[in-house]
């Protein structure tokens, strides 16, 4: 009977994510993907400006929980040919490495980068539909008007079409 239970538990489990699997994207500019390894990627961008993080991600019950994960790079300070010290920046790229100060210069004149806008923490799954939480935890539902096309409209994530 366990083991009827347990199998039972794992085919419902594995059923529910790969229904929540997938990419999403809302009218704000706003993309996630969850990956079937519990890993996102998160990426705004609106006109030339952009934001990423990529991180963790579990559901418990109808509600997704994002864990960022943030990727530094080391940053070298020289003097002439000496290192007088080493300092963590928050990297450009998913990889973490080694930059010197002329790379960290050109980063700080790109207009996108890792953790430029917040990361929503949680998010509640309904119908291939992602919904915001407001701060005191009640969902976003009340429309507001989208910068892109100025209509107003429930601020939520659509899951792409599977091609």
């Amino acid at each position: 009977m366990k083991a009827f239970l347990f199998t039972l538990f794992l085919a419902i489990s594995l059923s529910t994510l790969a229904q929540v699997t997938g990419s999403y994207s809302n009218s704000f500019g706003s993309r996630i993907t969850l990956n079937a390894d519990s890993t996102f990627k998160y990426k705004w961008n609106f006109d030339l400006a952009l934001s990423w993080n990529t991180g963790k991600w579990q559901i418990i019950n109808d509600t997704i929980y994002l864990n960022p994960v943030i990727v530094y790079d080391t940053l070298k300070i020289k003097d002439g040919k000496y290192i007088l010290r080493d300092s963590l920046v928050l990297s450009l790229d998913e990889k973490s490495g080694t930059i010197t100060e002329n790379e960290y210069v050109l980063y700080q004149l790109v207009s996108g980068g890792q953790s430029r806008i917040k990361v929503p923490t949680k998010l509640f799954y309904h119908q291939n539909e992602l919904f915001d939480f407001t701060k005191e935890s009640k969902l976003l539902r009340k429309k507001v008007r989208s910068f892109m096309t100025n209509k107003k409209v429930v601020p939520r994530y659509i899951k792409s079409k599977d091609k």
